[in-house]
């Protein structure tokens, strides 16, 4: 998925690397204690050491979801001031009530292709401070391309089928998958995908949103994998995907 292994982002490659020997050994003791050990020399301290005990470490579905966390931190660092969008889609509202995760998802989407045609379109203007409108943001698609993802993001929103990546580098005019644009990396685009995919897996076995690790700790989570990497976005996403 082109997001691993990553020259920048050292640390990332390792938290990847531990975690495939891990699953790969099928989670023996000695493999687990190497990961919580990792993850206390490079996030939790000893404030937050039972947010990582090797009990939950061997579980499968908790180390995706510190993966997914640790993913969160590091997309859109240097273009945006930092957000948990993994916590948007789980538990985001739109105005005070909860859609539906492609919904939520669909917000995030067309505000990286409404900054993204502002760009390259109208050069002055930047970040909106509330979330665009559906129509502003198919300005970099040719009407074929414009069609089809507005119909998709209907059955998107109404939580009917899964919205693809390539539609997300089509809304940004990028002509390939993978290919980074004016104002977003592939990365980014791409870690994005991957966070809302995982989102739709774990929202569909944990299915309360007060399950305590899965999304009521997982703020906290997020809040320490971030702490480790200083952002260098200086624009902040719009206000809408604060809600919760």
């Amino acid at each position: 998925m082109k997001l691993y292994p990553n020259e920048k982002f050292v640390i990332w490659n390792k938290h990847i690397d531990t975690f495939n020997n891990l699953e790969r050994n099928n989670f023996p003791k000695e493999d687990v204690v190497e990961m919580h050990s990792f993850l206390k020399e490079n996030f939790f301290d000893d404030e937050h050491k039972d947010l990582i005990t090797l009990d939950l470490l061997l579980q499968r579905d908790f180390n995706i979801l510190l993966i997914i966390l640790h993913l969160d931190a590091l997309i859109f660092r240097e273009k945006f001031k930092s957000i948990s969008l993994y916590k948007y889609l789980t538990v985001g509202k739109i105005k005070g009530k909860r859609k539906s995760l492609g919904h939520l998802f669909w917000n995030v989407v067309k505000t990286i292709a409404f900054v993204e045609s502002n760009k390259q379109i109208n050069k002055s203007l930047g970040v909106p401070e509330k979330i665009p409108k559906d129509e502003d943001c198919f300005s970099l698609l040719s009407d074929e391309q414009a069609e089809r993802i507005k119909y998709a993001a209907r059955q998107v929103k109404e939580g009917g089928r899964i919205f693809y990546l390539s539609y997300i580098y089509q809304l940004i005019g990028s002509k390939r998958l993978y290919e980074s644009s004016k104002v977003f990396n592939s990365f980014s685009l791409t870690g994005l995908w991957m966070i809302y995919m995982h989102s739709i897996l774990f929202i569909a076995k944990y299915h309360s949103f007060q399950s305590d690790i899965y999304f009521v700790k997982s703020d906290l989570l997020f809040r320490l994998f971030d702490s480790k990497y200083k952002s260098e976005g200086t624009d902040s996403w719009p206000s809408d995907l604060s809600r919760y």
